[in-house]
């Protein structure tokens, strides 16, 4: 019943179209065009509503919420879109076009810009194209600096006549293509010539120096990217094999079928467009992705271009910086997104035991590659958006920028955690199972409530075999959790003598953190503290929020719970917490692989936390500076040796490619009777100890500079080895109760002393004895007569 439109007329004008492919579409286009939105019956039904009063649906559809539009929905409003230009009413197709890429980009559909965008006319997109452009002009006339900026190049936002015939040729060609590679890449040639004439801000330049000076570096890119995904998919396939048997069943009652088990088969051709079109993009210098941002906040909406655009050689070498880092890192997502996406439509296809994929099945498997690349909306990713951009007062780039560098992907991770838990199970078979199966009873279940539910059992119950393989881990002793020793003497014997890091697998004397392993690290680290600290009733809640708040680190160091947490949960207060973010920024623009370099040329950790707050954001720039970073101080444990990096094996693969960082026992024999003893008697008192930042002496205090820490630490640390050797030499250590010390005791507890109790009190004696020379030797660096030498 549809009249023969404008659409065909143009395909029929064309000079750019070939005659073959004019003749091909002469009787079926406005069927071929209904087809690519929609089933039979979602069509007819929109089609009859606009037809009967097209300007009441057009009022219906863009009052529409964007968070409750229903697939119903989206038809109507390509009929709209269609029907409107038919009629030339291209200010009201642009409107309908503008709603539907809203609609699109809230719900995560696969209804995104390029599908919107390809059903316009040359004229039709002209129009919008315009518009976007008139939209920009009255944002910037909004305030002072922006008003400046028209005044010298508001010609710039102006479509030149070989401008729009660019987009009218390119338009002209797009009609007659199917859905699919071709007609996004000629869809994102004019999306590129419009953002070319976009203005920038200095927000969104500085974002993007934020962007490639922590991400563009090898360890990223190449390995805690990828890396992270690859480990993630044998979970996700266990999740999924127990999720298609939940909504098999449920598929009895409903007729319909949502998730399918695995198939790498379908994986591996998506891995393959993905990779294929990650590098066609950066080839051509465009951008197709088909979702508003990705986990990295690298964007394919029309404002969200290169930011830097000029001609000279030092803005060209920025743009094409960030053009590497976005491929760099989507050759590491989008292989996976397309893997996920054609394994879920194929398998929804394969169990309806159908041909053709119904929109919501499209719908489904785009959510599902969303949430398994970390790249979907949803409430948390929201919140946390919206934190941000208060943080920055609105604008491109402030304190939230530096405090939550990335929204999405720590977003979605602190998801995940409770997703992927027995908290998300129980919760999956009570408060979901009631909801559903409320829905299927009074009719309003539809097949993305069923996927969900049976998805949400499917990461429950891997949660729950996941939790119980990470306690088997931590009972064995293989993995440790949180650091929350509050000795600083323990503290840094663990990490330095030991080798032991939090967060960390051991194997054999060597630790590898697992903290970059998101969001496995967080079941880790849970399973860990729940074995260490035995859980009872009594414990439970704090062992588990601790767990959770100290294991949701997330990748690069740039946590969002940390930072957040960093910046509302400081003891100086919001506003001194604010002040330590400003000061922290300028470490954020030197880059991470200027860090690694420094690394790599330089094999001793050096101390950034010294002096006051401005100090410490000095040594943070210069710890990441080649050459500089050896003007710092070096961490030195408590034998007085100088640490070494990774535990002496700063070695190429470990700098630039190992995801974790590692660390190696550096024990003697002295350390490990150390150990030993402690673990006898729980004495703290027999560890060395850590330089202090003052001493007193005379009764006047003596505060310690970062160079005279070394010294102290240095000095003592020998003494203490020095000390210690001697002591373990000697008989009276095998028979401590005729020490000495022993026998000029007064302690009213000395006969009930036992010999290794004792032994602790001769080791305590030696570190304190180690303690006063090396004070006394700070002493005389500086001067100060003593007065056993006066």
């Amino acid at each position: 019943s549809l009249k023969r439109s404008k659409f065909y007329d143009s395909i029929q004008q064309a000079d750019t179209v070939a005659d073959e492919v004019k003749s091909g579409v002469q009787d079926a286009e406005a069927d071929y065009y209904y087809r690519q939105i929609g089933n039979d019956e979602t069509m007819q039904k929109a089609v009859a509503e606009v037809e009967g009063d097209r300007e009441a649906a057009g009022r219906k559809f863009l009052a529409t919420k964007n968070d409750v539009a229903t697939t119903d929905d989206i038809a109507k409003g390509f009929v709209l879109l269609r029907q409107y230009q038919d009629a030339g009413d291209y200010d009201a197709a642009v409107d309908v076009a503008k709603k539907l890429a809203k609609v699109g980009s809230e719900k995560g559909r696969q209804v995104q810009i390029y599908s919107i965008l390809g059903r316009l006319t040359p004229e039709g997109m002209l129009r919008y194209a315009a518009s976007e452009l008139e939209r920009v002009k009255n944002t910037l006339g909004n305030s002072d600096q922006g008003r400046l900026w028209l005044k010298k190049h508001e010609k710039q936002l102006d479509l030149t006549p070989e401008e729009a015939k660019q987009i009218t040729d390119r338009m002209e060609r797009v009609q007659v293509m199917p859905d699919g590679r071709d007609k996004a890449v000629m869809l994102a040639e004019i999306q590129k010539l419009l953002q070319s004439k976009m203005p920038t801000s200095l927000g969104s330049k500085l974002s993007t120096l934020q962007r490639v000076s922590l991400l563009l570096n090898p360890k990223t890119v190449i390995s805690r990217n990828a890396l992270s995904n690859m480990l993630m998919n044998p979970i996700y396939a266990t999740s999924d094999f127990i999720a298609s048997g939940v909504d098999k069943a449920i598929g009895k009652k409903t007729g319909l079928r949502t998730i399918a088990a695995p198939n790498y088969k379908d994986q591996a051709k998506g891995w393959k467009k993905g990779a294929f079109e990650s590098y066609d993009d950066f080839r051509r210098a465009i951008n197709t992705r088909d979702i508003q941002a990705n986990r990295y906040e690298i964007g394919n909406k029309l404002d969200s271009g290169p930011a830097f655009k000029g001609k000279n050689p030092l803005s060209k070498a920025v743009a094409f910086l960030d053009r590497t880092t976005g491929f760099l890192l989507d050759v590491g997502d989008r292989p996976f997104f397309e893997g996920y996406f054609l394994e879920s439509l194929n398998g929804q296809m394969r169990a309806n035991k159908t041909d053709t994929p119904t929109p919501d099945m499209i719908d489904i498997a785009t959510q599902t590659a969303l949430e398994k690349t970390w790249q979907d909306d949803n409430a948390v990713t929201r919140s946390a958006s919206k934190i941000k951009n208060g943080l920055n007062f609105g604008r491109d780039f402030g304190i939230g920028s530096i405090v939550v560098p990335f929204v999405k992907t720590p977003s979605n991770i602190a998801k995940a955690i409770v997703d992927f838990s027995p908290a998300g199970f129980a919760k999956a078979i009570t408060a979901d199972a009631y909801n559903f199966t409320k829905a299927v009873k009074n009719g309003t279940a539809t097949a993305q409530m069923q996927n969900k539910f049976a998805k949400n059992i499917g990461k429950g119950m891997a949660g729950v075999l996941l939790y119980a393989a990470g306690l088997a881990l931590a009972a064995n002793g293989i993995t440790t959790g949180s650091d929350d020793e509050k000795d600083k003497d323990i503290r840094n014997y663990k990490r330095n003598i030991l080798g032991i890091n939090p967060y960390s697998i051991k194997i054999g004397d060597q630790t590898f953190t697992y903290d970059w392993a998101q969001p496995i690290d967080s079941v880790l680290s849970i399973t860990a503290d729940l074995n260490r600290n035995k859980i009872n009733m009594d414990n439970a809640a704090n062992i588990i929020a601790n767990a959770l708040a100290t294991g949701g680190n997330t990748l690069f160091e740039q946590s969002m719970l940390s930072g957040l947490s960093e910046l509302f949960g400081g003891y100086d207060g919001f506003i001194s917490a604010i002040a330590d973010a400003v000061l922290d920024m300028p470490s954020q623009f030197v880059p991470t692989l200027s860090k690694q370099i420094a690394e790599l040329t330089d094999p001793y950790v050096r101390r950034t936390a010294t002096g006051e707050s401005t100090d410490r954001a000095v040594n943070k720039v210069l710890a990441r500076i080649p050459g500089a970073s050896k003007t710092l101080e070096p961490v030195v444990d408590v034998l007085g040796r100088d640490v070494k990096r990774y535990g002496g094996k700063n070695n190429l693969f470990n700098v630039f490619l190992n995801p974790a960082n590692v660390n190696i026992a550096n024990p003697t024999k002295e350390t490990e009777e150390i150990w030993r003893l402690y673990e006898e008697t729980g004495d703290a008192g027999v560890f060395p100890k850590t330089a202090p930042t003052s001493f007193t002496y005379d009764g006047t205090s003596y505060s310690l500079t970062a160079k005279e820490q070394t010294q102290f630490q240095r000095v003592m640390g020998q003494e203490t080895a020095k000390g210690l050797q001697e002591l373990f030499s000697e008989k009276v250590y095998e028979n401590p109760k005729s020490s000495r010390l022993y026998r000029k005791s007064t302690a009213k507890n000395k006969k009930d002393k036992t010999d290794e109790q004792v032994r602790a009190d001769l080791v305590k004696e030696v570190i304190d004895e180690a303690y006063e020379t090396a004070k006394k030797d700070m002493l005389k660096r500086r001067g100060v007569a003593l007065k056993d030498e006066k």
